[in-house]
């Protein structure tokens, strides 16, 4: 079997550690190009106009078979010219266009009676309406969604009626992640999220991070197998996917969207499981097997409530051999990294831009974002001060 992946995405990090634990050279193409990025790939390249210059990236890469991560969802076009050139181990074009679509996904969620929020035209007049959230159609990463009554709504995508309008749920935000074949679907577990709204207010629903959580307490099992399976009933996906959704106040679990490609809380669930979920999302694509049997732990089972977060910088700075040096060395009580998506050294870190990921375990999920706060609070005096 073929070892080699070429993995494309916004940050490609957490994606390249999990393949190459699993004995994969890997080729890599995403935004940031960090150290620890940099030590699980054979072969990086930075795209600093992501995604516009990827394809002028992969070219003299070896032709490896390949998977996207972040953001690439949002480009159909641009997948299927890159799956001209190498075997795409992940969702095609065509699957893209139709669960990316807010509208499509909508109408065929209240067709088969999930719950789902009411969805409507960017342009209409209930953009002054209090409860409403305006999204941007390329949005990814909680980027590009405020409130309807926000003045950000105004903003070009927002002439040009490049998003829609959907009705806000209150409740807890979460995600399912699931592995399909195209014909069933296995759930993986569920995790909370966690938003670090941007300075300024531009981006208050901006993704910060998540914490696994018992299904139980999100929404509960049945509900997210039965929304997986018809999701890959009426939507071939094929590999790891992820299911954002709201347990809202009224209990019920509402759909919101679904990101056809592996998600930020894959590789929690993989400290979780002890494997490479990407190595199963390969064998998936390549083989075409059922997961309609149990791959990893259960996802009834309880587990610990692991958490990671991003430290977005709340300086203008440039990272220093020092500080890197200190946060690559950094390692929890099982040896696995504290801390990952290191710049490196030299690198100019503007505000409010990502600085590094933290991890931590807590008893309770309220004792992880504890702990995940703190973390944040410490990379930020350390960079603050230089790693001294």
């Amino acid at each position: 079997m073929d070892r080699s992946l070429l993995i494309v995405g916004a940050s490609a990090r957490a994606a390249a550690q999990s393949a190459a634990a699993a004995g994969y050279a890997v080729a890599a193409v995403d935004q940031f190009v960090d150290v620890d990025l940099r030590a699980a790939a054979v072969h990086v390249r930075r795209c600093e106009r992501f995604p516009y210059d990827v394809l002028r990236l992969e070219r003299d890469l070896p032709t490896f078979d390949w998977l996207y991560v972040g953001g690439l969802e949002n480009y159909p076009a641009l997948v299927e010219r890159l799956a001209a050139r190498r075997r795409l181990l992940g969702n095609d074009g065509p699957t893209l266009r139709r669960v990316r679509d807010a509208r499509v996904l909508a109408a065929w969620a209240q067709s088969v009676g999930l719950h789902v929020p009411e969805i409507a035209d960017g342009q209409a007049s209930i953009k002054l309406a209090e409860g409403w959230l305006w999204k941007r159609a390329r949005s990814a990463a909680g980027l590009g969604v405020v409130a309807a009554t926000s003045a950000a709504a105004g903003g070009d995508a927002f002439r040009r009626g490049c998003g829609y309008l959907q009705r806000r749920v209150p409740g807890v935000p979460c995600g399912g992640l699931f592995l399909g074949d195209g014909r069933a679907a296995s759930l993986i577990g569920t995790a909370r999220h966690l938003s670090v709204p941007a300075a300024g207010g531009s981006a208050p629903f901006r993704y910060g991070g998540s914490i696994l959580t018992p299904t139980d307490e999100a929404g509960g099992a049945d509900a997210w197998e039965r929304i997986g399976q018809l999701l890959v009933e009426e939507f071939p996906l094929r590999g790891l996917f992820g299911v954002d959704a709201v347990v809202g106040d009224d209990g019920r679990l509402w759909l919101l969207e679904v990101n056809p490609r592996p998600t930020a809380s894959v590789e929690l669930f993989e400290r979780w499981s002890g494997e490479s979920l990407i190595a199963r999302q390969i064998e998936v694509c390549r083989k075409g097997y059922a997961v309609d049997h149990r791959t990893v732990r259960d996802a009834r089972s309880t587990p610990p409530p692991l958490g990671k977060q991003i430290v977005y910088s709340d300086r203008k700075d440039r990272m220093t051999p020092r500080v890197v040096e200190r946060w690559l060395e950094r390692r929890d009580t099982e040896g696995r990294p504290e801390v990952a998506d290191i710049s490196p050294a030299g690198t100019l870190i503007d505000r409010d831009q990502p600085l590094a990921t933290v991890f931590a375990c807590g008893r309770t999920v309220a004792e992880t974002a504890a702990a995940l706060d703190a973390a944040v609070r410490r990379l930020r005096d350390e960079f603050l001060n230089q790693g001294f």
